[in-house]
Parts: C-alpha cells; structure tokens; sequence
C-alpha cells in the first residue's frame, strides 16, 4: 500500500512513518506500507512513482 504525503504537515509525516517502520514490530504479519512525498517525484509522474513501487515490491518476492 502506498501513501503520497502532499505537504508537510509534521504529525501526517509521524503518522505515515509509524505505518511504514512499526507495524511489523508491533505483530503485522508483512510490512505492506510505502511512503513517497510529492518531493520525491522530481520530474516522474504520479503513475511513475506508483509503477515504481508496485516493481519494488515485486522485486522482493
């Protein structure tokens, strides 16, 4: 699952890090969260940054 942050609102970044770093620890079976700021596009658009996600994960099965 992959969540853009648009903007930069401190506590949505603490949110969506919590997602994406503890809820494995916390017993999730896998780790499904991805995270990308509208920052991290540069010059990719949205279907990019998602088409590159979705190959990451791919990748590691």
């Amino acid at each position: 699952m992959s969540f853009v942050q648009i903007g930069v609102d401190p506590e949505a970044t603490k949110f969506l890090h919590f997602l994406e770093d503890e809820l494995v620890r916390l017993g999730a079976k896998f780790d499904v969260i991805d995270i990308v700021t509208v920052d991290s596009f540069g010059d990719r658009t949205l279907e990019e940054v998602l088409l590159e996600a979705i190959e990451k994960e791919w990748a590691k099965n």
